[in-house]
């Protein structure tokens, strides 16, 4: 796990991530608000330069659609998502908790059914 804080031993830092790291791993999630608009030109500080068509990208950002982060990993070639689906499906299972309403639409947009 990476962020701009060391919160525990088994965190470490953006500027930290090596080459050697990312060769070792094939995802990697934005969990930051790093993008969001308007600061649509600030992504995650890690080595882009060896990201390729075998790394899937996720941001939890969902504004703009596709954030520099994003767009550094599909310009690699990358699998690229946002965090648009987690918001819907998070609203959903909010709505069957306290509403008992389950849409079942939304997840087969989601999953492309």
């Amino acid at each position: 796990m990476a962020s701009r804080n060391q919160y525990t031993k088994y965190c470490i830092f953006y500027s930290d991530i090596s080459i050697n790291i990312i060769n070792n791993y094939n995802t990697i999630i934005n969990c930051t608000p790093l993008g969001t608009y308007p600061n649509i030109n600030i992504c995650p500080n890690i080595p882009y330069m060896n990201i390729s068509n075998k790394y899937y990208l996720y941001d939890l950002v969902y504004n703009p659609k596709e954030t520099l982060f994003l767009k550094r990993g599909k310009k690699k070639g990358s699998i690229i998502n946002n965090g648009i689906n987690m918001l819907y499906l998070q609203a959903n299972i909010s709505c069957k908790i306290w509403y008992k309403i389950f849409y079942s639409s939304i997840y087969e947009r989601i999953l492309h059914i």
